[in-house]
């Protein structure tokens, strides 16, 4: 019997015996062609609002990535908080799943569709077909056949029962992988959450974004940073932010890839091709286009969401912003940025990386 055979037959079967007999048979199918996740990862990360997610879509469609689909929301108690379980690392199987569980799968899973957070602009749909139950079995089986010795191994039964229990997932049989994509805002902001992801990844990268003081403020304000009041609340995450993304450069060398949001709307191409060159990815054109599992997708834009990359965004803050708010946040954090600019523009980087 084939998959097609199998699905017409959950089609056509009453849900008692459906249940009995056609979804075990499917998923007897899905253990037996498991395709094991254990590549290392890149992850972005820095504030919200600075390109984290525009990366992460550019990434997607790489053939040698297994692109996460969402933010990864796996950290205790804040999603930023990177798992530390080694403390129950003896447990049953489905506690320590309950523990990294992320728990947007269930609605995503439910709903049978990807759509981004309520009250941006963009409301369009993308197919999301996940099987929640299977993605456990998987989990629980993974975990019995070899109990793993490490949080990383944890990791990769994890993300194995993601990748292939997203029953429409593109690219769970391209060949040679080389890295999980992904992305979790603030981990470097958090020096033990960044020293957890590199002890689980050593072989993985941190790619880091800074965005320009004005036009991260003229966005974060629109994605509830107003509620912390003066601009001085407000900058002082933009600062700490920026500083640390600096902090893991120095701290972590060839590990780290710090870069300007700036440069990646307007010089996608060149950020790209410093990516690939630093990690060992293969340029491929998909990574040009954002996409969700290889479909076009709008911008997480809180104005005016585009399928392409809108240059505009960059000094799009002028016409938002008071003349006297923008002279306040330049003032008190443009230096920031242009030390920054010298030390991690594209320019720089490919006199380095050439």
């Amino acid at each position: 019997m084939n998959l097609l055979q199998i699905l017409k037959r959950q089609l056509d079967t009453p849900e008692k015996e459906s249940k009995a007999s056609a979804y075990p048979v499917y998923a007897q199918l899905k253990e037996r062609w498991l395709v094991p996740v254990s590549q290392p990862m890149i992850l972005t990360s820095e504030i919200q609002r600075s390109g984290g997610t525009l990366l992460s879509q550019l990434l997607d469609g790489h053939p040698e990535c297994f692109a996460h689909p969402y933010e990864i929301k796996w950290g205790r108690p804040e999603k930023w908080d990177w798992p530390n379980i080694s403390s129950i690392m003896h447990k049953h199987s489905l506690k320590i799943f309950k523990r990294i569980d992320e728990k947007w799968l269930d609605t995503f899973a439910q709903d049978g569709y990807y759509k981004k957070v309520s009250g941006w602009q963009d409301s369009e749909k993308y197919p999301f077909i996940f099987d929640r139950e299977l993605q456990k079995s998987l989990f629980q089986k993974l975990m019995e056949k070899a109990p793993p010795q490490s949080q990383r191994e944890v990791l990769n039964y994890y993300l194995s029962s993601i990748f292939n229990a997203w029953l429409d997932y593109q690219h769970l049989y391209n060949r040679n992988k080389k890295f999980v994509t992904g992305f979790t805002p603030r981990v470097t902001m958090h020096p033990e959450s960044l020293a957890r992801f590199f002890s689980d990844y050593p072989d993985g990268y941190l790619i880091s974004l800074i965005r320009h003081p004005a036009s991260w403020y003229s966005s974060a304000i629109k994605h509830g940073y107003a509620q912390y009041g003066a601009i001085e609340n407000i900058m002082r995450f933009w600062q700490d932010s920026a500083e640390a993304s600096m902090r893991v450069a120095e701290e972590y060398g060839d590990r780290a890839i710090v870069l300007l949001f700036e440069d990646l709307v307007c010089h996608t191409e060149s950020v790209i091709q410093l990516i690939c060159r630093r990690t060992g990815l293969s340029f491929h054109a998909t990574l040009l286009e954002p996409t969700f599992n290889g479909i076009p997708i709008h911008s997480c834009s809180n104005y005016e969401a585009s399928y392409q990359i809108d240059q505009s965004v960059v000094e799009r803050y002028r016409s938002v912003l008071c003349s006297n708010d923008i002279e306040a946040i330049e003032k008190g954090y443009l230096q920031t940025y242009e030390k920054a600019a010298f030390l991690h523009s594209i320019q720089t980087q490919t006199l380095v990386t050439a």
